[in-house]
């Protein structure tokens, strides 16, 4: 029998190399003083051209986390000197949203108003009508300034509670208004969090995920899986969504539905969603991210990604290289950058005046588990906003935000074409947060009055916002000749409830246009509404799309998918002809649902088409988790009569029937016993014994006895990357086991590595995330060594002369 063998290596101590010189930007707790706004100012280093003017700090400001900006032009933060705790029970806490103002020519901020005070590390934030939607741990609510005096006096609560026990340094963030009128928003790392709206529909969410809701607390739904711990979301002009990510890769181009690598955790079936870059900007903690759509800035700059770098102390920008729709980020030099290691910017907005505006946490500390979260050195009053202009080589006129609180539908429509994509969405909401069905005569005027390409392609949205887009305007703005404007079409029908039969044509035609985009928005349309008849579409559209197109493939792929849930489809699919190529695609597809039908279906794949033996291995063990006992019989007499010579092959195919029995609750039925019999001969035959196995044990009282460890790559403090750890994280962070080694002599000295955490550190830890040296005789633990409390694995050393000779584990 195969098995794969695992060691742990153990390290006699050597030399210590020669001491590196001291770098400041290296260290997790930076050593220097920290400096005034005005010092610092002069350490953040820009391009030729551009300036950095200082918008607010302490002490009219602590510690801002996430902004946004109003139709009023006015910036709004939410702040928090309580993180990374949450106020203790009974205690008054310190943390606030506020509103800025009046700014000055050279930036400066000349009115600051506390909106709200007494919130827990509040994160995400979003102005909305008379107030703001913001979170404060544990719920996100709405608060309201129904009085006019510029602060809130009601609260009402629409979505949690969230989970923030593991973690309070991602927890909920970025809320970002999409075209289609939702709040999109990330779900930080580690916790678990059920969200639920009025309507009773609930999803769950474990660590780093994104979803989005609607602000009237009625509904909220999953967008997509994983990613470890975003933080930060923005739209571009044609509707894509993107975020930054910590631990991952920086910036994600997010496809609805898609999974994102999270740990090692499983992905739906069809693999993560594709990433749009390889490079990391030399960091695992980006927080915030601008896609700069304006005219304001040189044309280098414009279109390109800039994201917060908050370990490096550095802005970091990527320019975008497109392939079909997919699209790549190519590593630019530093947008900015500082000599000052207490410069963290975790948050940057896209102004209406065209500025970027930086959210600096200014802090010796920003590591979350690289220092414990009780460090006496972590700053709690400090904070400054900065703005970064560009006034080029002569003098420019000063960047001027409009105010559209007050603008008429006519001054609103004229807004939609701005260069600026924030002026826009601001512009859009007012037209329809605001003034409603006053706006539909105005619009439906200028969508036929040569309007910009902008303005279709917000208009649109409007008029559908409001239920008042015509089949007819949909049906135009489908065959314009603006890439743009049909882009959005498509994402419209995506939105749409259902879909007429012109409309699902439309959606049919879209598959065929000559823009990557176009078709990758047609297919996520009518992955929204599934039909037998998108079947064949979708999978010419599979073979036609181009290799270095990946978010188009899997956009497509996933829509098929999307095809193969409902029963009755799926039955009319297995039931008509297809060729070995569209079948064994089919099946493909059919990995990623987990239903009786669609087990059948591969097991019926693998009787009329021959697969390679990891193929059908693939095929065989999503069999054998959904389908019903009656039909194991048949499954087994195939799988012994295919793979009668690989007896190893039929035993990991008996072991995933056991699992998936088991999750069924289902006991292993008795015609399977003979091969049972068969298979453990066989291992009983084969079986060594080694000196290297390692077995797993469950947790007394453990819900879950399934074996939580697997093999992952991990860093160490040694600087050597990327070595196998045993590790209990990729399987979800749920999980809990006892592996156990063999028996062994013990030596005088032992060293190993080790990474994880404990959770948040109270006055004591609470060890249950160790390793122990146990005498073999009595079972007694001679030492013990808890968790590094640091991502970064560290070297553990054990003198155990009085213990050496013994046999131990």
């Amino acid at each position: 029998m195969h098995r794969r063998f695992l060691w742990v290596l153990l390290l006699a101590v050597g030399a210590c190399g020669a001491a590196r010189a001291e770098d400041q930007f290296a260290k997790n707790v930076r050593t220097t003083e920290p400096l005034t706004p005005e010092q610092e100012q002069k350490a953040l280093h820009l391009p030729p051209g551009f300036e950095i003017q200082l918008v607010a700090s302490e002490p009219d400001i602590a510690k801002p986390i996430n902004m946004a900006f109003d139709a009023q032009g006015r910036l709004w933060i939410s702040q928090s000197r309580e993180y990374p705790f949450p106020a203790k029970p009974g205690a008054q806490a310190r943390d606030a949203i506020q509103v800025l103002e009046d700014f000055a020519p050279e930036g400066k901020a000349r009115k600051i108003t506390k909106f709200q005070a007494g919130l827990n590390i509040p994160i995400g934030l979003y102005p909305y009508q008379d107030g703001a939607i913001g979170y404060s741990i544990p719920y996100v609510s709405f608060y309201h300034d129904t009085n006019g005096d510029g602060r809130a006096d009601r609260q009402d609560r629409l979505y949690g509670p969230y989970g923030y026990d593991k973690d309070t340094h991602g927890m909920t963030s970025a809320f970002r208004r999409g075209f289609d009128g939702w709040l999109y928003a990330c779900h930080g790392f580690n916790n678990t969090t059920t969200l639920k709206g009025t309507d009773g529909q609930a999803f769950t969410m474990q660590s780093g995920n994104t979803y989005r809701m609607r602000l009237d607390g009625s509904h909220v739904e999953q967008y997509t899986h994983g990613q470890v711990n975003p933080f930060g979301l923005v739209f571009d002009p044609l509707g894509n969504l993107y975020s930054a990510d910590c631990e991952t890769f920086p910036i994600y181009q997010l496809l609805r539905g898609a999974y994102y690598p999270s740990f090692g955790k499983p992905d739906d079936g069809l693999g993560n969603g594709p990433p749009m870059m390889n490079h990391k900007h030399g960091s695992t903690a980006i927080g915030g991210i601008v896609f700069y759509d304006d005219d304001r800035f040189p044309a280098e700059f414009r279109d390109n990604m800039i994201v917060g770098n908050v370990v490096t102390c550095r802005i970091n920008r990527d320019s975008l290289e497109d392939h079909g729709s997919t699209r790549l980020a190519k590593e630019q030099p530093d947008f900015l950058t500082s000599g000052d290691p207490w410069f963290r910017p975790v948050d940057l907005q896209l102004g209406p005046d065209g500025a970027i505006y930086v959210a600096d946490f200014y802090n010796r500390i920003i590591g979350h588990y690289e220092v414990p979260l009780d460090h006496p050195g972590r700053d709690r009053e400090r904070g400054r906003i900065w703005r970064i202009v560009y006034r080029g080589t002569a003098a420019q006129a000063e960047p001027h935000a409009p105010n559209l609180m007050t603008a008429s539908a006519t001054e609103l429509i004229d807004a939609l074409a701005s260069p600026n994509i924030t002026v826009r969405m601001l512009a859009m909401n007012q037209l329809t947060d605001r003034l409603g069905k006053a706006a539909v005569g105005p619009l439906r005027d200028k969508l036929q009055a040569n309007p910009t390409v902008t303005q279709k392609t917000h208009g649109l949205w409007a008029l559908w916002r409001l239920d008042a887009l015509s089949e007819e305007a949909l049906a135009a703005a489908a065959h314009d000749a603006d890439r743009a404007v049909r882009t959005h079409a498509q994402k419209i029908l995506s939105e749409t409830k259902s879909l007429s039969d012109s409309e699902h044509l439309l959606a049919l035609a879209g598959l065929r246009d000559s823009d990557g985009f176009v078709r990758r928005a047609a297919a996520d349309a009518l992955g929204q509404h599934p039909a037998y008849e998108n079947v064949r579409p979708l999978l010419e559209l599979l073979r036609t799309a181009p290799s270095d197109d990946t978010h188009l493939i899997h956009v497509a792929r996933m829509a098929l998918r999307n095809q193969l849930i409902p029963s009755a489809i799926l039955a009319k699919v297995d039931a008509a002809e297809w060729n070995a190529a569209d079948h064994r695609e089919l099946a493909l597809m059919a990995l990623a649902i987990p239903s009786t039908e669609a087990g059948q279906f591969l097991l019926h794949h693998l009787e009329h088409f021959p697969e390679s033996s990891d193929t059908a291995a693939r095929f065989l063990k999503q069999a054998t988790r959904y389908l019903p006992a009656g039909e194991l019989d048949g499954l087994a007499r195939f799988v012994r009569a295919h793979f009668q010579n690989d007896l190893d092959f039929q035993l990991t195919l008996f072991k995933s029937m056991q699992e998936g029995l088991a999750q069924r609750g289902t006991p292993l039925p008795a015609s399977a016993q003979p091969w049972a019999e068969e298979l453990t001969t066989h291992i009983l035959a084969t079986e060594e014994p080694t000196a290297a196995d390692w077995t797993n044990r469950p947790y007394p009282g453990a819900a879950n006895a399934a074996d939580p460890w697997v093999v992952q790559k991990r860093n160490s403090a040694d600087g050597k990357n990327d070595l196998p750890f045993l590790c209990s994280l990729p399987k979800g962070e749920q999980l809990t086991g006892i592996l156990r080694s063999k028996t062994f002599e013990i030596p005088s000295r032992l060293s190993f590595f080790v990474a994880g955490h404990n959770g948040q550190p109270p006055a004591q830890l609470p060890i249950k995330n160790l390793v122990r040296l146990c005498d073999a005789a009595t079972g007694k633990a001679l030492l013990e060594a808890p968790a590094s409390r640091n991502d970064l694995a560290q070297r553990i050393d054990w003198g155990l002369k009085e213990f050496a000779g013994r046999q131990g584990y």
